[in-house]
């Protein structure tokens, strides 16, 4: 989890992360991701089991953003042992959870372009959701 990325990285005090900025990111961060999942259930829940409609366009969109957010933060937080060049790195000098973060943040920068890209999901949100002109 990245609060204890966050602790591994920055210590803590009195059980909770030492930088209180970190600490009031990574608390966003749970938050958002949080209330993204009572969304998501909610809206599974209405449907009652099938797919839920345009609001999926939303899902897609907050989904990979929140996605990007948390891998972006824990490589920050790993600093310099976060950005292995998995090609050219050799497994001796990376643990494999540093390799396997870092293919991950890759294949979540590319997942506001596959399936749709967030400028075309946000689209199909102004019209199929909000309603509004092309």
């Amino acid at each position: 989890t990245l609060v204890g990325e966050a602790k591994q990285s920055l210590g803590e005090v009195d059980g909770t992360i030492a930088d209180p900025a970190w600490r009031a990111q990574i608390l966003k961060y749970e938050m958002d991701n949080g209330a993204f999942r009572l969304a998501q259930r909610r809206a599974v829940e209405e449907s009652e089991g099938g797919t839920p409609g345009p609001v999926t366009s939303i899902f897609k969109v907050c989904g990979t953003e929140l996605q990007q957010t948390y891998y972006d933060m824990k490589l920050q937080l790993r600093g310099i042992r976060g950005y292995p060049d998995t090609i050219t790195d050799t497994q001796d000098f990376y643990e494999p959870d540093e390799l396997e973060t870092t293919k991950n943040w890759l294949f979540y920068r590319a997942a506001s372009i596959y399936s749709g890209s967030n400028e075309v999901q946000r689209n199909i949100i102004a019209k199929r959701v909000l309603g509004l002109p092309d």
